[in-house]
C-alpha cells in the first residue's frame, strides 16, 4: 500500500559561496608540505647584506686604518690641531647610526657610505694629511663634489624618512627640492664648523686673506654640485629609472629584500 503523502525534495545547498574556500583548501593540500619555521628564524637566515652595505664595511676598514695612521703621524709631529682633526674623524662614522636610532629611521647603506666618504676626504685627507696644501685646488674640488655626494645622500634621507619603498612620479619635484636644500644646509653647517675651528687655532676660512670670498665660493661650488646631481637624478626619474633609485635607497634590515622589477 502506497503512502498518500508525497516526499518533499531536499533543498539544494548553494555551492558557489563555498567554492573559494574549497579552492583554497585544494591549493594548500595539493602543495608540498612546508617545514615549520618561526618567523624570527626566516628573518635571520634569509637576510643578506646589500652590496652597498658590504662596500661600506670594506671602506670603513681602509678608513680607520688610514685615519689611525694619520693620527699617529700628527702626534709624532707634535701637531695637536691636526691630531684633533684625525681624532674627530674616528668618531664621525658613528653619527649616521646614532641619528637612525634617535629618530628611529631605517638604516640605508647609501647614506652611510656617502657620509663616510665625504668625512674621509674632508677631514682625514684634507685636514690631517694636509691635502689642502699638497693638492692644488683640492679645497674647491672637494666642495664641488661634496655637493654631489651630499645631494645624493639627501635623496637617500628623503626615501628613508618616507618609511616605504619606491618613489612615485608625483614626488620627483619634492624629492629634488629636498635633496638640494639638504646639500645647501650641509654647506652652511660645514662653514659654521670651520668658523668654530678658527676660534681655537688656524683660519680654515682664510678670512684674514680673502674676507668672506672663500666662504661664499665654497658654498656656491657645493650648490653647483648639488644642482648638477639634481638635474641628472630628475632626468633619470622622469625617464622611468625609479627602480634603480629604489634599489640604492633600499633599507638594509633583516627580513627585507629588494623588490623585483615586476613588483614596482
Amino acid at each position: 500500500m502506497q503512502s498518500t503523502h508525497a516526499r518533499k525534495p531536499l533543498p539544494r545547498i548553494p555551492i558557489q559561496a563555498a567554492q573559494p574556500a574549497a579552492r583554497g583548501r585544494a591549493a594548500i593540500t595539493t602543495g608540498a608540505p612546508r617545514p615549520f619555521r618561526r618567523k624570527s628564524q626566516d628573518m635571520t637566515t634569509d637576510h643578506k647584506p646589500s652590496v652597498l652595505s658590504r662596500v661600506n664595511r670594506v671602506f670603513l676598514i681602509v678608513y680607520y686604518a688610514v685615519t689611525l695612521a694619520a693620527l699617529a703621524w700628527c702626534i709624532a709631529q707634535g701637531e695637536s690641531y691636526r691630531a684633533l682633526q684625525a681624532a674627530a674623524a674616528l668618531v664621525l662614522p658613528a653619527v649616521p647610526p646614532a641619528l637612525q636610532r634617535i629618530f628611529r629611521l631605517q638604516p640605508i647603506p647609501l647614506f652611510a657610505l656617502l657620509f663616510n666618504a665625504f668625512v674621509f676626504c674632508a677631514v682625514t685627507l684634507a685636514s690631517a694629511l694636509r691635502f689642502y696644501d699638497l693638492v692644488p685646488f683640492y679645497d674647491k674640488i672637494l666642495h664641488f663634489f661634496s655637493g654631489v655626494l651630499i645631494c645624493a645622500a639627501g635623496f637617500a634621507v628623503y626615501c628613508m624618512m618616507r618609511r616605504r619603498r619606491g618613489l612615485d612620479r608625483s614626488e620627483v619635484a619634492l624629492a629634488c627640492l629636498f635633496a638640494l636644500c639638504f646639500a645647501m644646509a650641509s654647506a652652511v653647517a660645514w662653514e659654521i664648523y670651520e668658523y668654530v675651528l678658527s676660534l681655537f687655532g688656524p683660519d680654515p676660512q682664510m678670512v684674514a686673506l680673502t674676507g668672506v670670498t672663500d666662504t661664499m665660493l665654497d658654498m656656491i661650488l657645493c650648490t653647483i654640485g648639488a644642482l648638477v646631481t639634481v638635474f641628472f637624478v630628475r632626468r633619470s626619474l622622469v625617464r622611468g629609472a625609479h627602480g634603480r633609485l629604489s634599489r640604492l635607497t633600499e633599507p638594509d634590515l633583516p627580513g627585507t629584500k629588494a623588490p623585483e622589477e615586476g613588483e614596482r
